[in-house]
């Protein structure tokens, strides 16, 4: 009886404030990651306006002072008093921050109302040509699903996929059998990431 309340009273707390701290800490380390991303897209006016430019980390400022983007690639261009975004960088970036903001950057593709027709034609790319991951990240995968290598379990199975999206990709294969399949491969981490 003594043991069960101390594992309420005592343990049970302290171990969950502890989970609690990993949590907190992924997500500051995720949001930190969005920030330094944002950063090195040229959003650093963005970042200063949400009042969020702490969060870039050191090594990323000194980079970005050395290299910074120009161009197409950067994400913030000022002209005059008018700032610019450059609907390419948003593209870019939405890509590199990860499955749920490509998402994102897929429904504002369809508001030409909200973000115009410049960034919407541009994000309308996300529908369709988001790069693909690694073959050897998609072997990975499999082997830790069904517990081989393609290789082992398919007759043939194509390296290169036939679609890539925000959550998976879909490779061609052929069962031992000769059935075709089409197999759907989801973004490594992606249960993490969203």
């Amino acid at each position: 009886m003594l043991d069960s309340y101390l594992l309420i009273q005592y343990i049970l707390p302290k171990t969950m404030k502890y989970f609690s701290l990993i949590s907190r800490f992924s997500d500051l380390k995720r949001l930190r990651f969005i920030a330094s991303v944002i950063f090195r897209a040229g959003g650093k006016p963005l970042l200063e306006q949400a009042n969020v430019k702490y969060l870039v980390p050191l090594r990323c400022r000194i980079h970005c002072f050395f290299h910074p983007p120009k161009g197409e690639s950067c994400l913030v261009n000022t002209k005059r008093d008018e700032k610019l975004i450059s609907p390419v960088a948003l593209r870019k970036m939405l890509e590199t921050l990860g499955p749920t903001f490509i998402k994102l950057g897929q429904v504002l593709s369809m508001r030409a109302d909200i973000v115009g027709e410049k960034i919407s034609k541009e994000l309308s790319k996300l529908q369709s040509d988001v790069p693909p991951f690694s073959y050897k990240e998609v072997c990975e995968i499999i082997k830790e699903e069904l517990g081989d290598a393609p290789e082992n379990i398919f007759r043939s199975f194509t390296r290169k996929p036939i679609a890539a999206a925000s959550l998976a990709q879909v490779h061609k294969a052929v069962t031992k059998d000769g059935e075709k399949l089409a197999i759907k491969v989801q973004r490594p981490n992606v249960q993490k990431v969203v």
